[in-house]
């Protein structure tokens, strides 16, 4: 274990993975929802518990488990935090031209 924090915070485009060895599970979901940019994170596992859970607790706009960048027109495409501008893609990309009415 590093005796400093590790710095996975710099926003990478193109055909490149950030990778970093952790000690656990939990250490790799905390590093990941460290960086203020979120458009999207890919987790690369066996186990679909640990799959099911990076899922829920990884703050980005896509998770995907073992494929990495596979987009879906029928679903939302966007990030989080500092990194895409709203959703495009599915239903939601309807939303900002829309106002909800009881």
């Amino acid at each position: 274990m590093p005796s400093a924090p590790i710095d996975m915070s710099a926003e990478a485009f193109g055909p490149v993975a950030s990778l970093c060895a952790v000690s656990s599970f939990e250490e790799a979901i905390e590093l990941a929802n460290r960086a203020k940019y979120a458009l999207g994170a890919t987790i690369h596992t066996a186990d679909l518990n640990e799959a099911m859970s990076a899922v829920e607790e990884i703050e980005a706009g896509m998770v995907w488990i073992n494929a990495p960048s596979f987009d879906n027109d029928a679903g939302p495409f966007g990030g989080r935090k500092q990194s895409g501008m709203g959703r495009q893609l599915g239903a939601e990309r309807l939303f900002p031209y829309s106002q909800t009415h009881a």
